[in-house]
Formats: C-alpha cells, structure tokens, sequence
C-alpha cells in the first residue's frame, strides 16, 4: 500500500531493512532460536507449560549481545554503496532491535495459542498502516519503518513483561549437547538464508535503485508468501508436535504431503485469476512499477513454492536435524548455481533476467522438497 505514496528508490529502503532483519534472525541466535522453538513446542505437547520461557530468556541473552558485531557487518556491506549513511545504519539497527524482542516476547503466544498470536500480528500491522498513512506524508519510508518498529516494542514489552524478570538465566541450556544442535540450526539458517536472500544480495549490487525498488514492489508478494507460510507453521506446530509425541509420524507425512499438493494447485489457480486485475491495478495506480509485470509468473511460482512448504516442519520436530540440513543444503546450492550461470556472467543485467531465474528456482524447490519428503516417508515407514 504505501509504494503507491513513494518512488521505487524509496521502497528500495524499506526492502533493505527486512533483508537484514531476516539475515540477523537467521544467524543472529547462533542456530539456538530454531532450537529453542522447536524444544518449547515439544515441551509444551508433552504438557509441560512450566518452563517453555527459559528458552526464549536465553535466546534474549545471545541477541543481546550478537547485534553489535551483525550491525559492524552491516556497516561494511554499505560502505562505498548509495545506502552508505549514518540514518539509513540506525534505521536498520533500530528496526532489527525491535522485530526480536518482538518475537521473543511472543513465543510462547506463538505455541501456545496460535490465534490469539495472529491477533497479535494483525493488530500490529493495522496500527502501522493507519499512523504509517499520516507519516509518510512527512517522512516518507523511514518514517513508516519508525512506526512498526514503535509498535513492535509497544506489543513485544506487553508480553515479555509476564516473564522476563521472573524467569532466570538457565546456564545449563547451553551444554555441550545443545550447542552441537544449536550450530547444525545454524548451517540450516545459513542455507536457509542463501536460497531466500541471494536474490536480494545480486539485485542490490547489479541493478539500480530504482531498478531495485521496482523488483522490492513485486517481491512484496514473495514477503506475503513468506508471512502466510509462517502463519501456517504456527498454526500447525502443536498438532505436528502432538502427532510425533503420539507416534504418528508417517501418518503426518501423508497428511503434509496432502496439505501442500493442495494448497499449491490452489494458489496457482487463484494467481491465474488475478493475473488481469493486478495488471489492471498496477497500470492504474503504480505506473511507476509497471515492469514489474514482465517478471509475474517468475515471482509468483516462486512465492507460491515458499508459501506451500511445511515439509520442513517434520524434519524439524520429528529431530532429523540433518535432514533439515540437506533441504537447506540442497535449496542454497542450487540457488547459487541458477544465479551464477544466469546472472552473475551476463551484461547489463535486467529484472526480466531476475525473473527467469525465479521461474526455474521454483521448479529446483519443488523437485528438492518433494524427492525429501518422499525419503522421509519411506525411511519412517521401513521403522515400523
């Protein structure tokens, strides 16, 4: 909604802040936030909502103090680039700071109560659309990412005040054992983050800003993809949780597979019938990003096979940590392939080049996740 208030140069800003809000949330935890999160969701299945908390108390910890090398880093990603400036730097630490305490405050919500946590979120969003409306009228994008981060800290304090205090530091969650784990989530976050950001990485550096800002326009639906998929995983996470606690693991293989095939023919039929009124729209209120319409199908196949896949999710919580591993593995590898040979070699790159690449990254997404869940099933099936 607010590109239609500013220039693709601005929503180029805005698209910067969550790149390196999902790079910090991928590495800035060591691995122990994906850890912690599944052990809370089990704990919690087994009926144990004493102690889920500890986790996210020492998740707290490590946050705390690995945001000062990650914004270092930043630092010296930017340097030298049209994003080199000490208010773009604070408005990215500012708007990272605030997303994680946000999240810490609400995992056990998240778990918990899945609902009453999308409540949350979109109670969260409204509130940022409505002050964001008058703000960027004045400050522009900056202004707006100052109001979801005010609003982020406003929702995150209300929760995280139930425990933050009464809960003390649990040292012994930092064993050997769970570091081992904890650093093998974070080759999965390290893949992870290849094969959705790599994109973003060759597109800050190949194209222009406002070719950048005009792909962020249309990437917006690969956000929306992300954000339903992770709506989906909370929602799901209890009942993948109780179904492994209850040794139903294959049939919770089928169900998944079922779930997924489903929703994808879904979302395509449903792309297929907007494709004339987001062309419509487009053309009538963001002229400004009309070339986003040559790379459509390319960023919606691509936001579709992310929105659709909960494979993962067994892997995790069934512990088939490297099983995770070789998704991620498999995913980030190729994603590095399709772009070194279409892109990284080529002249005067394009955002339709972009979009060809996306088209074949989702065909390599979908044969990767289908071909390991299949071996999952199997290998889970031949144990009974």
């Amino acid at each position: 909604m607010f590109a239609f208030f500013v220039v693709p140069g601005q929503l180029a800003i805005w698209a910067l802040c969550f790149f390196m809000l999902s790079l910090f949330t991928a590495y800035g935890s060591l691995g122990f936030s994906n850890l912690g999160t599944r052990n809370m969701a089990l704990e919690i299945a087994e009926g144990d909502n004493s102690r889920p908390n500890r986790w996210a108390k020492v998740i707290f910890v490590i946050y705390s103090f690995m945001i000062f090398p990650f914004i270092f880093g930043v630092y010296l990603f930017l340097d030298g680039s049209v994003y080199d400036t000490l208010e773009i730097l604070l408005l990215i630490t500012f708007f990272v700071l605030s997303n994680c305490f946000f999240q810490i405050g609400l995992y056990e919500t998240q778990l918990t109560n899945p609902y009453n946590y999308g409540r949350v979120l979109l109670a969260k969003s409204l509130l940022t659309i409505t002050i964001g409306y008058f703000i960027i009228q004045y400050y522009g994008i900056p202004g707006v990412i100052y109001v979801e981060s005010f609003a982020c800290i406003a929702f995150g304090g209300w929760f995280i005040r139930l425990w933050i205090l009464e809960i003390k530091f649990d040292s012994k969650l930092l064993s050997s054992s769970t570091m081992v784990e904890s650093f093998k989530f974070l080759g999965t976050s390290f893949f992870s983050s290849i094969q959705l950001q790599i994109d973003r990485f060759y597109s800050i550096r190949l194209l222009s800003q406002l070719e950048f800002g005009v792909l962020s326009f249309g990437l917006l639906v690969n956000t929306i993809a992300l954000q339903l998929q992770y709506a989906g995983s909370v929602i799901l996470i209890p009942k993948v949780s109780k179904m492994i606690v209850e040794k139903r693991v294959v049939e919770l293989h089928v169900r998944i597979i079922m779930f997924m095939v489903g929703a994808t023919l879904i979302c395509l039929f449903l792309a297929f019938l907007l494709e004339p009124l987001i062309s419509y729209l487009v053309n009538s209120y963001y002229p400004d990003y009309i070339d986003v319409l040559t790379i459509y199908w390319g960023i919606v196949l691509l936001s579709i096979m992310r929105a659709t896949e909960f494979g993962s999710l067994i892997f995790i919580y069934n512990k088939q940590t490297d099983l995770v591993l070789l998704l991620m593995g498999s995913l980030a590898t190729s994603a590095i392939l399709i772009y070194l040979v279409l892109l990284v070699f080529k002249q005067d790159v394009t955002i339709q080049d972009f979009g060809f690449a996306y088209k074949v990254q989702a065909g390599m997404h979908a044969a990767i996740v289908f071909s390991l869940l299949m071996f999952s099933y199997h290998k889970v099936k031949a144990r009974i």
